[in-house]
């Protein structure tokens, strides 16, 4: 059994979020079930990642 076994993950996907016009990190959610992540959870994510990426700008352009 290896380790994502022992701590429940049976499948993850990651998306990335963007921030200033590049990549500024990852979103990655790990998922009980073996399961193939499915095109409405991978867009479900994709939400959550758009908001980090537009906080992330206004942190940014306040701290100027």
């Amino acid at each position: 059994m290896d380790l994502a076994e022992q701590l429940g993950f049976g499948s993850a996907t990651s998306t990335p979020v963007f921030a200033f016009g590049t990549v500024a990190g990852v979103l990655t959610v790990y998922l009980p079930t073996r399961a193939a992540c499915i095109d409405r959870l991978v867009r479900f994510i994709g939400v959550p990642a758009q908001e980090v990426g537009m906080n992330l700008g206004k942190v940014e352009h306040a701290g100027r």
